[in-house]
């Protein structure tokens, strides 16, 4: 029979030998649970400087951006066309680096000329993806919109408020799986260490310990973001941070 109950684990998985204990005998599935309902929390938090930045990448769009888009973009037929037919120019704020051009005049032709990341020109969408690589999307003449660049504030408001609970089940389910996959990896780690120490302990209960011993890495790198706090080589930090509390919470089933 359990000892502990479920909410303990939030603050005994930082010191407590005996809880780590009743999860090695007498946990079962609710480590999973337990896991669940942690990232759950931390995300929570984290979700308040998530929507602080969008609410920032907002203002910017908003008061510098969107004045140097065309008043009116219309796609279709697979063109585009612009209310003047001139370049437009569009400027990153604080640097003034010219982030992306629309040009439909045909004064620009790749990005090497326009010095740019993004170009779109009459028919084409031409851009440097994370590899540095040129990229070239053709205008689909399935395309059809009439984009009046004075809406854009009020269509993207909405989105924009609700930003954290929209992300939030998308941040929880793949942060959950990567735990669950890193919780398996360093369970192997704590196997291999109790059978250096020569601890009888399987594996199952090994994960078990696993999982309960993410709790710290997870809310110092949660905490860390709330305050915009930067650590070198945080995830070595945390590496170091889980494998001590996993050697401690094995050689606490030593007996």
């Amino acid at each position: 029979m359990k000892r502990y109950h479920f909410f303990q684990a939030f603050y005994l998985s930082f010191y407590s030998r005996d809880f780590y204990r009743d999860v090695a005998k007498n946990w079962g599935a609710e480590v999973v649970l337990y896991l669940l309902t942690f990232l759950f929390g931390c995300w929570l938090l984290a979700s308040v400087p998530i929507q602080r930045n969008i609410g920032e990448l907002y203002r910017v769009l908003t008061t510098h951006i969107f004045s140097q888009l065309p008043a009116e973009i219309i796609i279709e037929k697979g063109a585009i066309e612009t209310t003047e037919h001139r370049p437009y120019l569009i400027n990153e704020p604080s640097s003034k680096k010219v982030i992306a051009i629309i040009d439909i005049s045909g004064k620009y032709h790749n990005l090497d000329q326009a010095k740019t990341d993004l170009l779109i020109t009459k028919s084409e969408i031409i851009y440097r993806d994370h590899d540095s690589q040129v990229q070239v999307k053709k205008v689909s003449p399935d395309w059809n919109y009439h984009i009046k660049s004075a809406e854009l504030p009020t269509i993207l408001k909405a989105p924009v408020n609700f930003a954290w609970l929209i992300l939030l089940p998308f941040l929880l389910g793949i942060s959950f799986a990567y735990r669950l996959i890193q919780a398996v990896i360093y369970a192997v780690f704590g196997k291999v260490f109790a059978v250096l120490m020569q601890i009888s302990i399987s594996y199952t209960n090994v994960f078990k310990l696993a999982v309960m011993t993410l709790t710290p890495s997870i809310l110092l790198g949660t905490l860390c973001d709330f305050f915009s706090v930067h650590i070198p080589h945080l995830w070595l930090s945390y590496f170091m941070i889980s494998m001590g509390y996993l050697i401690y919470a094995v050689n606490a089933n030593r007996e």
